[in-house]
């Protein structure tokens, strides 16, 4: 920044409003410090006097704004307003492959901070970087086991959590304190629920075995018994639903 014309050697010019500390033009345009005034004057000749002292203000640099602030919405993993197309956002600290606002929201991911800044803009210098610190997920629930005889989880799902049978979460149900049933061949997969300060948890996987194949049996005509001994790993009963099922003692 200079004047926009030399000072000519005819003139001089000072930094105090008093002259003192005057300096002669040399017919070059002089340097100019943001905030800091010049005063000017003709200088006295052998016919002249010294003429009246002119003042340039010169305006003071422009002032950073802001930075702008921001936290995690965990429940839809973005920020908790819009960014503007007056700020940018960048995962590095230095502001490198910065990428400005749209107007909308931004993805937050678990882990990864990310780093905002308003723009530089018609001579006002970017602002100060906010750090939105981005968390990473809880720890995924302690392992479930499965009640076979009554077909489900061992323990109580909580309604901190949340279950489903699709890795992805689709149609998830949330826990009630109650043991949730589980079917054989599947896998059952159980997370912490997102909260209003926390992503939701990694995830805990309950792999349920699918169901033994059926025993087999046969008729003794003659003795009219089972071909062979029922032992007491195997249930019978007369109805389809096996209501009133009896153990298998190891006979016939």
């Amino acid at each position: 920044m200079t004047t926009n014309k030399p000072v000519d050697s005819g003139d001089e010019y000072s930094l105090n409003a008093d002259m003192s500390g005057a300096v002669s033009g040399t017919g070059v345009a002089i340097p100019l410090t943001a905030g800091v005034d010049v005063y000017f004057r003709t200088k006295a000749t052998s016919s002249s006097f010294i003429s009246k002292i002119q003042r340039l203000e010169v305006e003071g640099a422009p002032t950073a704004p802001a930075a702008p602030s921001y936290e995690v919405n965990y429940i839809n993993k973005r920020t908790n307003k819009v960014v503007p197309n007056t700020e940018e956002y960048s995962e590095n600290s230095d502001m490198s492959s910065a990428t400005t606002g749209s107007g909308a929201y931004v993805t937050v991911t678990p882990g990864t901070n990310l780093y905002f800044r308003v723009k530089a803009a018609n001579g006002q210098p970017a602002s100060d970087i906010f750090e939105l610190v981005v968390p990473d997920k809880p720890a995924a629930p302690a392992a479930f086991s499965i009640n076979f005889q009554n077909e489900t989880t061992q323990g109580n799902v909580p309604n901190t959590m949340e279950y489903s049978t699709s890795s992805n979460f689709s149609n998830a149900v949330t826990g009630s304190n109650t043991v949730v049933n589980v079917q054989p061949g599947t896998t059952l997969y159980i997370r912490y629920k997102a909260t209003s300060n926390a992503f939701e948890s990694e995830v805990r996987q309950l792999a349920v075995p699918a169901r033994p194949s059926a025993p087999t049996a046969a008729i003794n005509f003659i003795d009219e018994t089972t071909q062979d001994v029922v032992p007491a790993t195997i249930e019978y009963s007369t109805s389809s639903n096996f209501s009133s099922a009896v153990s298998g003692n190891g006979i016939k």
